[in-house]
């Protein structure tokens, strides 16, 4: 991403929501299980629903299950880059712009023609349970690269690229060494093609 010959990487994640949210900083916890059935309310512990709802997970489930299990904990929401500093992967935000929805896929290349690295980015996700609302407040996003690291978002009248939808990847073709498209494919929508400038 910044033209030194090493991997740099782009990490993109849900973001930050009245559904799941860091609550004072305390990361979020997700345990898996290596069995479907770990518990059965044969004692009665659990007279209700409510009951159930309210517990800890550690009231419900035996220590020696919880030992056993998978423990993935997360405490940052935001989609970041990952700059390769000499074999050290180096975390740094994207701009806020980029936080507003989830990133579904991105297309890392000059899109200005300046000599930099620039960042095309796609997402919303529609396909949500009924309590929750759609993620659809992005129209795709292109952040202009100076090559140290730090990104800008464009105008969208000045990216030229408009794509509301629940956009899933994006890609690009070169045809006969002439053209460069670029391919956004769409949940439940067209295929959507753009031709680059050169």
């Amino acid at each position: 991403m910044d033209n030194d010959g090493d991997l740099d990487m782009y990490q993109v994640n849900q973001p930050a929501d009245k559904k799941i949210m860091l609550i004072n900083k305390i990361p979020l916890k997700d345990y898996k299980f290596f069995r479907d059935r770990i518990y059965r309310n044969d004692n009665g512990k659990f007279k209700n629903y409510h009951s159930f709802a309210s517990s800890k997970l550690i009231d419900i489930l035996p220590k020696d299950k919880m030992n056993a299990a998978v423990v993935y904990e997360i405490s940052n929401f935001e989609s970041i880059i990952l700059i390769n500093d000499k074999g050290i992967l180096r975390s740094q935000s994207l701009p806020i712009e980029a936080q507003v929805c989830p990133i579904k896929d991105a297309l890392v290349d000059d899109f200005n023609n300046v000599g930099f690295k620039d960042i095309l980015i796609v997402g919303n996700h529609c396909g949500v349970e009924l309590e929750t609302v759609r993620y659809d407040a992005g129209y795709d996003l292109l952040l202009l690269g100076d090559g140290k690291h730090t990104y800008k978002p464009s105008e969208a009248s000045n990216s030229r690229v408009h794509i509301p939808l629940d956009s899933r990847s994006i890609t690009s073709i070169n045809i006969n060494n002439e053209k460069e498209i670029i391919l956004v494919t769409n949940n439940s929508g067209a295929l959507i093609l753009l031709q680059k400038n050169k």
